[in-house]
């Protein structure tokens, strides 16, 4: 068992008055013997798991992991002793997420990124252009096509059709029609 101490020597090595302690000691959370010592090595647990990650000033974290490590893990396995190390890793993580949004904001006014719908609505704009432009090739080659009997010349009147038709679109869509 370690050294015992009285609660009031507690409070002057923790920097913390000894009202706060006395206090954790008569709500059960820090044990005593029945001299109302403390053994200082419970306490530190029970003070590190009761205090906000917020307020403390000369911590550091022991080891810090990237922000893709944080969202890999499981919440449910971190460990529950350690606050301060969980908030450093929940704020490093939202440092990071708000950093991915900034670039992804930037690089969209800069024009090197899109919308995925404007995308969508776009390719779909074009398949309906190719499509109405090649149903609309048996009207326009029905009545040249009835007068050639020759497999050669209609393959190539066809050929061209086809790549008229196709560099039309190809027009269209570069225009934005």
């Amino acid at each position: 068992m370690a050294e015992l101490i009285t609660q009031a020597e507690y409070a002057r090595r923790r920097d913390v008055s000894r009202q706060y302690i006395h206090r954790l000691v008569t709500q059960g959370k820090i044990p005593t013997d029945e001299l109302k010592r403390i053994d200082p090595e419970i306490a530190d647990a029970v003070l590190a798991q009761l205090s906000d990650p917020a307020r403390r000033l000369n911590e550091m974290p022991e080891e810090t992991e990237s922000a893709a490590e944080i969202y890999d893990q499981d919440p449910a396995t971190e460990p529950a002793g350690n606050g301060h190390a969980s908030f450093a890793k929940f704020r490093s993580a939202r440092e990071a997420y708000q950093a991915k949004l900034a670039q992804m904001d930037y690089e969209e006014r800069a024009g090197k990124l899109v919308r995925k719908e404007e995308i969508d609505r776009e390719a779909f704009e074009a398949a309906r252009l190719i499509r109405d432009r090649f149903l609309s090739l048996p009207q326009e080659l029905a009545g040249t096509l009835v007068g050639m009997t020759d497999e050669k010349e209609i393959i190539q009147y066809l050929r061209g059709k086809i790549r008229d038709a196709l560099m039309d679109v190809s027009n269209d869509v570069s225009l934005g029609a």
